[in-house]
């Protein structure tokens, strides 16, 4: 198990392998926990790596500041360094404390990977090939139209999770949050589907961007009572937002 949740917290599965492991922490406690603990390890740790970086630049910096040299190459060098600590602190650490959804959207927002590396085949059935496109669409990141293929296999079929989940992401993508929002929220109302946990979190992030910061506290405070895989993080945000 310790070489799964590696391979989970390292990004290294593919999508199929990453729904079948967050089903597993959905009903192993044993698992669960344990990868609670090893994704809280490796988050301390690398703030810890940070911390250590900002301070060998910032002692280096203080050396040039206490040595005054003031030629135009070690000012060069105080500059990089300056925007290296600028870069750190922006990409690295969480944001302040606040209440800004927009900032906590941008922050926390992933794209959620294909399900399916699409390829034409022949001999498939019509929806197979709608589907095979809608990604195809989807993986060259052409929402528009992945979006409208999704609709097309939701029409046909309103049980279809898989394409339901994946318009609303399409929907994130082309900032079309209304109906982004909708679309989770059916699935959320749906349990017993491979995207259960996931819509949760999508749905929580899109309530921050529309700035509705009750309906997001509510949804990311079931994520973590739930103790799903996101559990980490909408632990965080809720902290952000108190």
């Amino acid at each position: 198990m310790k070489d799964l949740i590696d391979k989970y917290l390292d990004g290294e599965m593919t999508v199929r392998e990453q729904l079948t492991f967050e089903e597993l922490l959905r009903k192993d406690t044993a698992l669960r926990q344990e990868y609670l603990l090893r994704k809280a390890i490796d988050h301390a740790l690398a703030e810890q790596d940070i911390m250590n970086l900002r301070d060998q630049l910032n002692e280096i910096m203080n050396v040039h500041s206490t040595k005054r040299l003031l030629r135009p190459v070690m000012l060069s060098v105080s500059a990089a360094i300056l925007i290296i600590l600028v870069v750190i602190g922006v990409k690295f650490l969480p944001p302040q404390q606040t209440e800004d959804g927009e900032q906590l959207f941008a922050h926390y927002y992933q794209r959620y990977p294909s399900f399916l590396n699409a390829r034409s085949a022949a001999d498939v059935s019509e929806q197979e090939q709608l589907t095979r496109e809608a990604f195809g669409y989807f993986n060259h990141q052409e929402f528009k139209k992945a979006k409208k293929h999704f609709i097309e296999l939701v029409q046909s079929d309103k049980n279809n999770h898989l394409a339901k989940f994946y318009l609303a992401v399409s929907c994130i993508e082309l900032s079309d949050f209304f109906h982004a929002e909708r679309y989770f929220e059916e699935l959320i109302n749906t349990s017993n589907h491979i995207f259960w946990e996931q819509s949760h979190w999508y749905l929580s992030l899109v309530y921050l961007k529309q700035e509705k910061y009750d309906d997001a506290k509510r949804i990311l405070k079931t994520i973590v009572n739930e103790q799903f895989a996101y559990s980490p993080d909408a632990e965080e945000i809720l902290k952000q937002m108190d």
